[in-house]
């Protein structure tokens, strides 16, 4: 899901394995996703994570898990990460070289934005139960432990728009306030590495594909979320390396 501004400092502390935000940048964020909510006027803002030195985050648009993104160096100055490369002034345009230096901006931009979108569709999943369709908006819900086993890949699901027909059928049934599978279930569990800690209440997935991705649910909080702390990279050879 990302995280919110509740959520922020809470995930990122159970990470503890040397991929984390400093507690200073951690202030920055949550004045960063403050800010934002309120210009654009979002539901809700959530950080992304760190993809290579990049920071990304989004804010899903009325209602809807359609996600508008942001990204900035550690400036923390955000912009529209989908935004055009500046055009070249008309005397600059006949200069061959800044003409290719703003193409490889361009070609750069446009692979940044396509890899955060790949991690996203592929990576960042919530636990079940925890959206729900109102009124025909997605909106958080809280999440049910009781009969629900968070160990298992199979009661997680992917935030983003609904690619399954089953989902979008259940998205647009008349009691689907009711229903707890909204959106699209994880389907690979061979990428998914599962690890609970001793105490039995906080569950992290961790994908092997995109390392530096995790997301995690704490039945002790009710608290839940994602983030990517990597290089950007995919590991392309996951079947012939040990989980």
């Amino acid at each position: 899901m990302g995280l919110n501004i509740t959520q922020l400092t809470h995930v990122l502390d159970q990470l503890a394995d040397g991929r984390n935000v400093c507690n200073d940048d951690q202030n920055k964020l949550k004045a960063v996703l403050t800010k934002i909510q309120s210009d654009e006027h979002f539901d809700d803002v959530f950080y992304f994570g760190k993809v290579d030195n990049s920071h990304v985050v989004y804010g899903l648009v009325n209602g809807t898990l359609e996600k508008k993104w942001y990204c900035a160096g550690d400036d923390f100055v955000f912009d529209d990460m989908d935004a055009e490369v500046p055009a070249l002034e008309e005397a600059e345009a006949e200069d061959e070289e800044k003409v290719a230096e703003r193409a490889v901006k361009v070609e750069a931009k446009l692979a940044f934005a396509a890899t955060v979108r790949q991690i996203d569709d592929e990576c960042n999943i919530v636990p079940k139960g925890s959206w729900r369709v109102k009124e025909a908006a997605y909106v958080p819900a809280k999440v049910s432990i009781d009969d629900v086993d968070h160990t298992n890949v199979s009661n997680w699901f992917h935030l983003r728009t609904p690619k399954n027909f089953a989902a979008q059928n259940t998205a647009s049934r008349v009691d689907a306030q009711f229903q707890r599978s909204v959106l699209d279930a994880c389907g690979d569990s061979s990428v998914w590495a599962t690890r609970c800690n001793s105490a039995g209440n906080l569950v992290k997935q961790r994908h092997l594909a995109w390392p530096g991705a995790v997301a995690t649910f704490d039945s002790s909080s009710g608290q839940h979320g994602f983030v990517y702390l990597g290089s950007g990279r995919k590991n392309k050879h996951l079947a012939f390396d040990l989980p």
